[in-house]
């Protein structure tokens, strides 16, 4: 028998006014993985409830099942959160998009601890405003290895020769194709320097992301390459890519 509550940590990934001055939110919790619930009364001034169900605010949450569909938000205590001081609108910009990258690609009640502890990564990299690209680029290759369809940039997924360069990335073989192989296929192509960058990203360390540097041309190669192959394996695409001014492919 299922307990009538039960404790999360996480982070809010997603929050939108609900009927009546309440708010449903989505949390990835570290638990449960992204599980959405009701806040009742959340968006009332005195609501004890106000600061731990807003946009990319990290907590504690107790839920309370009910006979609705949703569970019930019955205490929930603020530990941090994530947006960036005011006038970061470029840092709050990649920040949502991390959170709606989130949101896109987890299950319902399918737990996924690893991605949460990279989207902690990301999310402080981002309000520390070091490279929040970066952090991006980062968070993008760790959801796709999340989903099991991390691309292989070793060889040519049709004829497995080294991809000579610029290659095709292409969703549908699961990596690179070689010029000669990718003539029908679609697909960004890449660079052998977007290609080296992406893979070293996402085998850095953690701590070492402010590290990486690239080109602002090389910057908007792997953007597009990477939306891409999220949109192919994604069930749609972030909307707040357009705050970002990246490509919707």
């Amino acid at each position: 028998m299922k307990e009538k509550t039960f404790r999360l940590s996480g982070v809010t990934i997603r929050s939108r006014d609900y009927k009546d001055g309440d708010k449903v939110i989505t949390l990835f919790s570290l638990e449960q993985g992204k599980i959405t619930a009701l806040a009742k009364g959340a968006r009332k001034p005195t609501a004890s409830l106000r600061g731990a169900v807003q946009l990319l605010a990290q907590g504690s949450y107790l839920l309370a099942r009910s006979r609705s569909s949703l569970p019930i938000v019955a205490q929930a205590h603020q530990e941090q959160s994530f947006l960036p001081p005011q006038g970061g609108f470029r840092q709050i910009a990649y920040a949502s998009y991390v959170a709606e990258l989130s949101d896109l690609a987890l299950v319902e009640g399918q737990p996924a601890p690893e991605l949460y502890r990279h989207l902690l990564i990301a999310l402080s990299w981002i309000k520390l405003g070091q490279r929040p690209e970066a952090a991006a680029r980062y968070y993008e290759l760790q959801i796709l290895q999340e989903l099991g369809a991390f691309p292989d940039f070793s060889a040519c997924q049709n004829c497995g020769k080294p991809a000579p360069f610029p290659a095709v990335l292409s969703p549908t073989a699961g990596g690179l194709l070689c010029p000669a192989c990718a003539a029908s296929a679609a697909g960004p192509i890449l660079s052998q320097g977007a290609v080296l960058t992406l893979a070293r990203l996402a085998a850095l360390p953690a701590q070492r992301l402010a590290c990486l540097d690239w080109s602002q041309n090389l910057g908007r190669e792997m953007a597009t390459a990477m939306a891409a192959y999220l949109d192919y394996h994604l069930d749609g695409q972030p909307k707040s890519r357009a705050f970002l001014n990246l490509p919707t492919p």
